[in-house]
């Protein structure tokens, strides 16, 4: 369970194309909070974009008066909205020290540099202890890794459909950098049933076909199989949740004693993969 660490998105924004809950309200969220910290989950991965997500998370440290390492993205696109953005989330989380601070935005770095600068100023500030980058494509990765930055942490996506950053993985571990896995569920995609997946996705309708079918003939749950395939990779440091309820949380926290039983199954999981970025990036579907 300490691999796992818990996403926040859906305590401040109606967030996953498979939500049919919307928002978290507050008393659930901190029922699944209490659920994570007594099973050991002691990272949050949220950020500013989240709605009110760190304003939830904060009440609920100042009430519950406990500790976590908070993982968070900033969406500045100078030094100073930077500074600023740190200076908010540390408020809302009634924190002094930031765990983790990455970079949202790809292209804001590569506009303007001195925006990372000003994370390695935070770290050496002690504001933050680790820093890094949320990417969505290989490419950013090879960028970064040519400018010789110091990196921490990268956070990428990777599930069974999305397995683009391997061929990067061991590079990465060279340079110790720790790997986060977030989209492990493709924002529930995985969950859909064929029949009910509209014209966009019916491109991947024979992968979720084929998803249910190795589901079914193995009697395992594809919340399962999703988590343990990505857990079964040695390279990735951290798996990143979201959940839409308590028991959504404790269904990801079973899923974890099953890992044997998908590792049978590894191989036939690994002919899902795609490559198409259009479809198994989710800031693709919204310019559909």
């Amino acid at each position: 369970m300490q691999k796992l660490i818990l996403g926040s998105a859906q305590f401040g924004l109606n967030y996953g194309i498979n939500n049919k809950n919307g928002k978290i309200k507050i008393p659930e969220v901190f029922k699944i909070l209490d659920y994570a910290i007594s099973h050991g989950i002691k990272e949050i991965d949220t950020a500013t974009a989240y709605g009110n997500a760190q304003q939830v998370i904060g009440e609920y440290l100042r009430k519950r008066k406990q500790r976590l390492k908070i993982i968070t993205k900033c969406s500045g696109t100078n030094a100073s909205e930077i500074e600023n953005e740190v200076n908010t989330s540390l408020s809302n989380l009634g924190m002094e020290k930031i765990h983790g601070l990455l970079i949202h935005k790809f292209d804001s770095y590569k506009r303007n540099k001195e925006i990372y600068k000003k994370l390695i100023a935070l770290k050496r500030e002690k504001c933050v202890d680790k820093i890094g980058f949320s990417l969505y494509f290989p490419k950013e990765a090879e960028y970064l890794l040519k400018q010789k930055i110091p990196i921490d942490i990268l956070e990428i996506p990777y599930n069974l459909f999305d397995r683009r950053f391997e061929v990067l993985f061991k590079e990465f571990k060279r340079k110790k950098i720790k790997i986060y896995a977030r989209s492990i569920f493709l924002q529930g995609l995985f969950f859909k049933k064929e029949n009910e997946l509209g014209v966009f996705f019916k491109r991947m309708g024979d992968r979720i076909k084929s998803l249910n079918e190795i589901a079914y003939k193995n009697s395992l749950p594809l919340s399962v199989i999703c988590l343990n395939f990505v857990q079964l990779n040695k390279n990735i440091d951290k798996i990143l949740v979201g959940v839409d309820s308590l028991d959504n949380l404790k269904e990801n926290a079973e899923a974890f004693n099953a890992v044997k039983k998908v590792k049978r199954i590894y191989n036939d999981l690994l002919c899902l993969k795609l490559d198409n970025e259009k479809i198994i990036l989710p800031i693709n579907w919204e310019k559909t």
